[in-house]
C-alpha cells in the first residue's frame, strides 16, 4: 500500500512480483505492472471459479467488484515453470511427452494444463524461453486441495514427464 500509494497508482488493476529471501525472511520489490497478467487467469479460475479478468471489469465500468471467494474447484493453484540449469543451447531433446501423452497426464492430474516449449528433436536454443543462465521447458498450470499435494502432484507429474536430453 505504501509504495502504490507513493507513485499514484489507483483505480486500476495491477500485480507485483518480489524476491523471497529464505536467509534473512526478507522480500525485495522486483516489479509492479500496472495491469493483470494473463498467465494468473487459470489460477484464479482454478481457486475462485473465474478468471479474475471480471474484477478488471467491473473496476473499469466503476462498479464494486462482486468477485467470488473460494467457488473453484481447488483451495490452492500454482503455475510452475520447470527450468534446466548448466545446459547448452546445442542439447537435443531427445525424449518429451507427444501431445496425446500430455493430454493423458492432464486428465490423470485433474486441473491440470501444460504448455511444453521443447519437442522432441528440438535443440534447446531453438526455444526461446531461456536466458543466459536457464532454459525453461514450459508452463505448468495445476491445482490442488493443499499446498502438500500441489508440490507433491507437480513432483510426480513432471517425473512422468520424462525429459531427456543429450548433447551432441
Amino acid at each position: 500500500a505504501k509504495v502504490l500509494g507513493q507513485i499514484g497508482l489507483d483505480d486500476t488493476p495491477f500485480n507485483m512480483e518480489f524476491f523471497y529471501h529464505a536467509a534473512d525472511d526478507s522480500l525485495a520489490l522486483l516489479e509492479i505492472n500496472a495491469r493483470i497478467s494473463k498467465s494468473h487467469s487459470p489460477l484464479f479460475d482454478k481457486v475462485e471459479g473465474v478468471p479474475h479478468k471480471e474484477v478488471m471489469i467491473d473496476v473499469a465500468l466503476g462498479r464494486k467488484p462482486d468477485y467470488p471467494a473460494r467457488q473453484g474447484a481447488f483451495r490452492y493453484a500454482a503455475k510452475f515453470m520447470p527450468r534446466l540449469y548448466g545446459h547448452s543451447a546445442d542439447e537435443i531433446v531427445t525424449h518429451a511427452p507427444s501431445k496425446p501423452e500430455i493430454q493423458a497426464l492432464e486428465e490423470q492430474y485433474p486441473g491440470t494444463e501444460i504448455q511444453l516449449h521443447i519437442e522432441e528433436g528440438m535443440q534447446l536454443g531453438e526455444d526461446h524461453h531461456y536466458d543466459e543462465y536457464s532454459y525453461e521447458l514450459g508452463a505448468i498450470f495445476m491445482g490442488a486441495q493443499s499446498r502438500a499435494d500441489l508440490h507433491a502432484n507437480f513432483k510426480r507429474l513432471f517425473d512422468e514427464m520424462d525429459i531427456r536430453m543429450t548433447r551432441p
